[in-house]
């Protein structure tokens, strides 16, 4: 069993020292980055933004998808391909 004094100065340490996070759980700074995130997408207009953004700069929107979406999608993708197609179900 480990000691819970610090071996060097000979002081007690807290119970969690050295645990760090838990496994899961978000950063603070993550969290509150990504909640300004939502509050500012809420303000521009939420999906008709993504919409609009999509018909006045597909690359960006592509890019943005390809951000987000999982890294399984291909690597080169051309905006034409994804919202010029006439079956997005396929």
């Amino acid at each position: 069993m480990t000691s819970k004094v610090q071996e060097i100065t000979g002081k007690r340490l807290p119970p969690n020292a050295g645990k760090g996070r838990p496994r899961g759980s978000r950063n603070k700074a993550t969290a509150s980055v990504k909640a300004a995130l939502e509050a500012s997408l809420t303000e521009l207009g939420g999906v008709r933004w993504f919409v609009q953004l999509a018909k006045s700069n597909p690359d960006a929107y592509v890019k943005l998808l390809l951000q987000i979406l999982p890294k399984a999608a291909p690597e080169s993708v051309d905006s034409g391909d994804i919202l010029d197609d006439p079956d997005p179900d396929v």
